[in-house]
């Protein structure tokens, strides 16, 4: 893909400063300011802390909506911009614009919104006696790079998603709303959830209770189980190539 390094560079440069700090200090206060007050909950009688299973819940369910966020106008902007035609005329191939803002989008938010997250909450929160609930035990490091890692995918997934229906959508809003209803049947599906459905989507890996024989799977993996989730790991990597190929063939297939 002639060009991608270049303009990968480029797209790694916006973040680079007010952008990088905004977003490192908003994930920050989502993030933990949410496990903090998980922690100091005295009101609720019927809430408790959940250690590192809250963690997991919280990376879970707000980094891929914030990429949907973002990556909604991964293209829309340099269309509204007027800038494809532009970049295009540089020695640079179509499929190397969309893997590009791609990557661009997906690793800056993977860095600020889940390993930087992940890594603080290792560090403080073990420390802290919770006011209702069991403390955190602190889980093996490998094992938590683990998670991390899976919990990055999903990230990546959906900025794919959102990429890749830029170059078939003009309208954000449209990319938006497509993205969000995909999220939604992928992590929480209407009606009852089949065995098909927790082996081989990344949603059933979070499914589960808090304790007992119904626990969830990748929190158990955490706390020193087994892992079984491989399939649904497998589902979302394929996933990430297969709308990276899409977002490349359609962008190429379109009149500038």
């Amino acid at each position: 893909m002639t060009g991608f390094w270049a303009l990968l560079r480029g797209e790694l440069s916006r973040w680079v400063g007010r952008r990088g700090l905004l977003h490192l200090l908003g994930w920050t206060l989502l993030i933990q300011g949410q496990l903090y007050l998980s922690l100091t909950n005295s009101w609720d009688s019927y809430s408790a802390f959940w250690g590192f299973d809250l963690v997991v819940n919280l990376l879970w369910l707000f980094p891929p909506l914030g990429a949907i966020a973002v990556a909604q106008s991964a293209i829309a902007e340099e269309r509204a911009w007027d800038t494809v035609g532009w970049v295009l005329a540089r020695p640079v191939t179509r499929a190397a614009f969309v893997t590009s803002k791609i990557v661009g989008t997906a690793l800056p938010l993977i860095l600020l919104a889940v390993v930087t997250q992940g890594l603080i909450a290792y560090v403080w929160v073990p420390d802290i006696e919770p006011e209702r609930g069991f403390a955190a035990v602190e889980p093996d490091l490998g094992r938590y790079a683990a998670v991390l890692g899976v919990l990055s995918l999903l990230v990546l997934l959906f900025v794919a998603l959102s990429v890749a229906l830029g170059t078939v959508f003009r309208r954000r809003a449209t990319v938006a709303t497509i993205s969000l209803i995909v999220f939604l049947l992928f992590t929480f599906p209407p009606g009852e959830r089949s065995a098909t459905w927790h082996e081989w989507f990344p949603g059933g890996l979070v499914e589960g209770q808090n304790n007992g024989a119904d626990y969830k799977r990748i929190s158990e993996y955490l706390l020193g189980g087994s892992f079984d989730g491989a399939g649904a790991v497998a589902v979302a990597a394929i996933a990430v190539l297969a709308l990276t190929a899409f977002g490349a063939w359609r962008f190429g297939h379109e009149e500038l």
